[in-house]
């Protein structure tokens, strides 16, 4: 059946720009803005923001979506499946707009941002490392191990105990990834390092405190001229609901087989610290000690299966890992745990941040407040508090190194404590209240907005604001997170003065 007028005939090819945000055509057409209607060019698109910035297409996800039906006829014939189709085809659009975030559908429309992101020329962590690479302040060291893996960890500030390694094939270079060869990624509060043994290319996330999410490919062939390429391809999956609707990082946990074929029926909506932990890391190697902890993680069968099988409930096999692949290819025989449990806790945060930033850029410009954005703001005081934290079961503990190194991250107070402690007991941190309070980005949203949060974050802290979902929080943990932040956080209004 043809499209629309608006839409163009491209074929059924890949788009291998990096510069542009051209997305895969899968089904072989584009979506061309100048030919749309008006209403349709200035609409938002909930679950396409490519509209935004030129073109939609096929969404990968849908693809995949499609073979997992296919894998699924066998089981329970074609009339259900057909009847499915149909639901989904009517839900679709609702279950997009509800994924969105926990909170109602923007008031103020960010296109503009949007637009920006490929205008505007980015101050991430990785541009800047690019512009010492090429006035020769710095040199990237190349070994045949690692190739740059190694020197870029440590020239972005990156710990190698910060290693995660996920075996799902959810990657622009999915055909290197198994569990045979797992991608390890590496991060910290700014950078996600992406790196599969044998494969031509590193990956990298670098936010940018304005445009969100950045992402580079780095070539590790030998090159008189080492260059970190701006690649938008990425886009096409970290641009959608589960991001926010916001260029940002993504983290899914599904059913995978053996081969590292992921079941796209299995997955759940978003992962964080609200994410029940039975429902978490299903894709990933788990390793720590956290004993009869259920969860998803280290955990694959043949494909033949995994349309057919339900999931166990079993514990996850803690040998997995070492069973799977030769893990001297890494720089660490390990996917910690603990490191798991602060990667989804940070990438909701930052595209909270950058969704926040987006829309109050927008609400600026529109209407001069953002008074209108009060919906957004407390669901990101909700997350900055942890107040929908799944309770850690039993005692967790990571490897140390990591911990040693993340904690060591962030400021302390004159008694020694930091919003980086870590408790592993009850809940992740000693301290619930988002170590991303001190980001660039949450110091670069604009200045009414920042105000505002401090407003709010000072009465909940005081006890001033008597919400149900902070008065779970005992009084001396908020006096004591309202003292840390008085001392170590720039910049505070003079109220917050003890």
């Amino acid at each position: 059946m043809k499209p629309p007028q608006f839409f163009q005939e491209r074929g059924c090819v890949r788009s291998t720009s990096r510069s542009t945000p051209t997305v895969r055509t899968g089904c072989g057409w584009v979506f061309d803005p100048s030919r749309a209607p008006f209403g349709l060019r200035q609409r938002r698109a909930t679950l396409y923001p490519q509209f935004a910035v030129g073109s939609v297409a096929a969404s990968p996800l849908a693809l995949e979506l499609v073979r997992s039906l296919r894998n699924a006829i066998p089981r329970y014939g074609v009339p259900a499946i057909c009847a499915t189709v149909i639901a989904c085809a009517c839900l679709l659009p609702r279950l997009g707009e509800a994924q969105a975030y926990q909170g109602p559908q923007p008031l103020a429309a960010y296109d503009f941002e949007l637009t920006n992101y490929s205008r505007l020329e980015p101050t991430t962590a990785v541009a800047h490392l690019q512009r010492r690479i090429e006035r020769g302040e710095v040199k990237l060291a190349r070994d045949e191990q690692f190739g740059y893996l190694m020197s870029l960890l440590k020239e972005l500030n990156v710990s190698p105990a910060s290693q995660l390694l996920v075996f799902s094939k959810t990657s622009l270079q999915r055909p290197h990834i198994s569990p045979k060869h797992p991608r390890a990624i590496f991060f910290n509060d700014a950078v996600c390092v992406a790196w599969i043994p044998g494969a031509p290319m590193i990956e990298i996330l670098s936010v940018d405190p304005k445009l969100g999410a950045v992402f580079y490919t780095l070539d590790q062939a030998e090159r008189p001229a080492t260059r970190m390429q701006r690649d938008n391809r990425c886009l096409e999956c970290h641009v959608s609901p589960r991001t926010l609707d916001v260029p940002g990082p993504l983290i899914r946990s599904f059913q995978t087989s053996s081969e590292g074929e992921v079941d796209l029926l299995s997955g759940s909506p978003q992962i964080n610290h609200a994410t029940p932990l039975h429902e978490r890391w299903g894709g990933w190697f788990v390793t720590g000690d956290y004993g009869g902890l259920v969860h998803r993680g280290n955990k694959f069968s043949p494909a033949e299966r995994i349309q057919r099988e339900p999931e166990s409930n079993a514990t996850p096999d803690l040998n997995a890992l070492g069973r799977s692949g030769d893990l001297s290819l890494y720089p660490r025989p390990s996917s910690d745990i603990v490191a798991l449990m602060i990667f989804e806790h940070q990438i909701q945060m930052q595209n909270l941040l950058t969704r926040l930033n987006y829309e109050s850029e927008a609400a600026l410009r529109q209407s001069g407040h953002v008074r209108s954005l009060n919906h957004l703001s407390e669901a990101f005081l909700n997350y900055l508090m942890f107040a929908d934290e799944v309770p850690i079961p039993g005692r967790i503990e990571g490897d140390r190194e990591f911990a040693s190194w993340f904690e060591a991250q962030g400021p302390r107070d004159k008694q020694g404590r930091s919003l980086r402690q870590l408790d592993l007991k009850t809940r992740l941190f000693k301290f619930p209240c988002s170590y991303m309070i001190y980001s660039d980005a949450f110091e670069r949203l604009p200045y009414p907005m920042r105000q505002h949060l401090y407003h709010r974050l000072w009465a909940i802290l005081t006890g001033e604001d008597r919400s149900a979902e902070y008065q779970k929080l005992p009084a001396e943990t908020k006096r004591a997170i309202f003292e840390i932040l008085a001392e170590t956080k720039p910049n505070l209004p003079a109220y917050w003065n003890l």
